[in-house]
């Protein structure tokens, strides 16, 4: 287990991959499927992404039944939701939207979406994770090892777009957390007031926190 200073978090890429493993921060090594299918039983079964009217529903039966590998990885423009949409109603997929046919067949083709999705996995992953405060420029150093704490590899770069800090700093109690973020890329998928900032912007300051302590990574200075 990561059971130090390190924080977890995965891309949408690891949790579409049906055989992938990874690094925990309590319970060691453990599959893709079973962090995910963690997560959404500790929020009763059922997450609706996006607020309102907008939103798509993503559910127990989506992870149990491998659907949720079919979703992911994402891609396509960063916008709001269309209305409410959710996998079991192929009648529903344009207003999330998913590819209809083809061997991409029920993959997201909003990036905001499935990039929303990809952080609350790790959100509810790595508890310590929504409370960082977010950093326009931050390293990270990947282990060598799941619980290895003194050996380190290379160490990366990320950014976040510092409108999107200010933003939150300027508009949410407790300021620019990740948690926080979370929220607001909700509100962004749910068509909310989100000043002059572009749902490219909040998509990047979500991509940055799921790549930057992708397979658990300690902060650098």
């Amino acid at each position: 287990p990561c059971e130090f200073e390190a924080y977890c978090s995965y891309t949408q890429g690891f949790y579409g991959n049906e055989g992938g493993k990874g690094c925990t921060p309590d319970d060691g090594l453990s599959t893709a499927y079973n962090m995910m299918y963690a997560a959404i039983v500790a929020n009763g079964g059922q997450f609706d992404f996006g607020s309102g009217s907008k939103v798509f529903r993503l559910t127990q039966a989506d992870i149990t039944s491998g659907d949720i590998f079919k979703m992911l990885p994402g891609g396509g423009k960063a916008s709001a939701l269309k209305g409410f949409a959710t996998y079991s109603d192929p009648n529903s997929w344009k207003n999330v939207p998913l590819v209809s046919k083809g061997k991409k067949a029920g993959s997201i083709k909003n990036v905001l979406l499935s990039q929303t999705m990809t952080l609350f996995f790790n959100i509810e992953l790595n508890d310590r994770l929504g409370n960082w405060t977010l950093q326009s420029e931050f390293y990270t150093s990947a282990l060598t090892g799941c619980g290895v704490e003194e050996a380190y590899l290379e160490t990366e770069t990320f950014n976040i777009p510092q409108s999107v800090i200010d933003y939150l700093d300027s508009s949410f109690q407790g300021g620019a957390t990740v948690e926080n973020l979370f929220e607001l890329a909700n509100l962004a998928l749910g068509g909310d007031y989100i000043a002059s900032l572009s749902h490219s912007a909040i998509n990047n300051a979500v991509d940055a926190i799921n790549r930057g302590f992708d397979d658990c990574r300690v902060l650098k200075d």
